[in-house]
């Protein structure tokens, strides 16, 4: 099974929401800042999903989001945000998908594995 990374700068939910996974079996790797090697990471991880809070603006998460893009294409990247128009950017920006906050769990999961258990029906 492949790793979900989690990008989230508030690291109470992010310890929240790797803990959710966790507890369906999901392996997360938790991160809480952009600029620490998040390429490295996903090439050390090569994971299968990546949720990425979309912060204020989410310019950005745009540019990070675009450049994993370039080289993963097929990597679905979800913007986690609060913002109150996730809906109506995310796909333009290069997301996937999204998921608004505040969330429920059970909106989490349903949403996490509509990528995740497309990905693992085709390997």
């Amino acid at each position: 099974m492949k790793a979900i990374l989690i990008y989230e700068p508030d690291p109470d939910l992010l310890e929240i929401i790797c803990l959710a996974l966790e507890m369906r079996g999901s392996k997360t790797i938790g991160l809480n800042d952009l600029n620490t090697g998040l390429m490295a990471l996903i090439q050390l991880h090569d994971p299968g999903l990546i949720l990425m809070d979309f912060a204020y603006t989410g310019e950005c998460c745009i540019n990070w989001c675009r450049q994993i893009k370039c080289l993963y294409p097929n990597l679905p990247i979800l913007a986690v945000s609060c913002n109150y128009n996730i809906r109506d950017t995310y796909n333009s920006s290069g997301f996937d998908d999204c998921i608004s906050k505040p969330f429920d769990l059970e909106h989490l999961y349903l949403t996490v594995d509509r990528y995740t258990n497309r990905l693992y029906q085709v390997c």
